[in-house]
């Protein structure tokens, strides 16, 4: 976990509302990620954290605002995030028909012209070697690759453009629990590396408990607790309590 601890807000969401229909899927949230810091959404299915994610990246509409670094974050400026943050999607989501080293420097090659195919191919090897994979397989197809490496090859692509802010959407979702180990310890090796921001959204207690400072628990579309990640075992809010028996 991140032990640095400044006041400085990298991320602020105000009175968040979205609703499908007449069905509330995220109802008036509040929340604030101070640089430096990993927090994790967690809850069970259906609450609104991945609709949480999708309304920060823009991907969906929404009542309420989210500022980034202070600045307001609205259709027409949304590449201040975009440029300074990296994703890692659920499943991994690489490109099928591009191999590894064209996945990873895709975000860099289609902002800026500046990287030439030697360029972007040394980054990529660079960025390999960053997730603890070997260069050798920097021209190797997706369907090559294990299911832990697509996770790491991924990891790469969201941290090729240096950013500050890094988001993940279910990180070991469909791994067994050794390689579920091993790309937490990755993913918090990169995050205080590199001292940056991170919000993960997960449905594992054991994965937020090791990679994040702080916790958000949701239940339907709302924060049911908030805490330090060292107080939510011993929480005697009861939805958490189950929640954490349930995923025993």
């Amino acid at each position: 976990m991140n032990k640095n601890n400044p006041h400085e807000i990298v991320l602020e969401i105000k009175n968040l509302f979205k609703k499908f229909e007449n069905k509330i899927i995220l109802n008036d949230l509040n929340i604030k990620i101070s640089k430096g810091k990993s927090i994790g959404v967690m809850g069970p299915s259906g609450t609104g954290k991945s609709i949480l994610l999708k309304c920060i990246l823009g991907l969906t509409d929404y009542n309420g605002q989210i500022l980034y670094n202070g600045k307001l974050l609205e259709r027409k400026n949304r590449e201040i995030l975009y440029n300074n943050s990296g994703m890692l999607f659920q499943g991994g989501a690489l490109f099928d028909s591009l191999n590894v080293w064209q996945n990873i420097s895709f975000k860099i090659m289609n902002n800026s012209s500046a990287h030439s195919k030697k360029d972007s191919i040394l980054i990529a090897k660079k960025m390999l070697n960053e997730v603890e994979l070997g260069a050798e397989i920097f021209q190797n197809m997706p369907s090559e690759l294990s299911g832990g490496m697509q996770k790491r090859v991924a990891l790469a692509r969201a941290i090729v453009n240096k950013p500050n802010i890094l988001f993940f959407d279910e990180p070991t979702t469909g791994l067994d629990p050794l390689t579920t180990k091993a790309i937490n310890e990755l993913i918090i090796n990169l995050i205080n590396k590199k001292n940056v921001t991170s919000l993960i959204i997960s449905h594992d207690p054991l994965s937020i408990q090791k990679i994040c400072d702080e916790v958000i628990f949701l239940t339907d579309g709302k924060i049911e607790w908030h805490g330090n990640v060292k107080e939510m075992s011993n929480s005697k809010h009861k939805m958490l309590k189950d929640y954490l028996n349930s995923n025993k």
